[in-house]
């Protein structure tokens, strides 16, 4: 994918290599998105008025928005929400 643009990876030896990862996902994305687009151009032929789906609605609906937060981070929240509630119902209980 890269190699279509550039021709060779050399270029990719120069840059960080957090920037390279980037590089490389963000060609990855585009990649698919591109094949993506194909296959809509084949629904779309099949689509009415009434059917009808724009490409960036129709890719927004099938790919996925995956959560990368960190398990610990996850946790430590799920901890917090647990003290404050906690806390709330203590505090309901001490109304009484």
């Amino acid at each position: 994918m890269l190699l279509k643009r550039y021709g060779t990876t050399d270029f990719l030896n120069s840059l960080h290599w957090l920037k390279a990862i980037k590089l490389i996902n963000k060609a990855t994305e585009e990649k698919r998105k591109e094949n993506l687009y194909k296959i809509w151009l084949v629904n779309y032929s099949k689509m009415t008025k009434e059917t009808y789906v724009g490409f960036d609605q129709w890719y927004n609906k099938i790919t996925v928005n995956v959560d990368i937060t960190p398990k610990k981070e996850i946790l430590n929240h799920a901890e917090n929400i647990r003290k404050r509630a906690k806390k709330n119902k203590e505090a309901d209980n001490a109304d009484i």
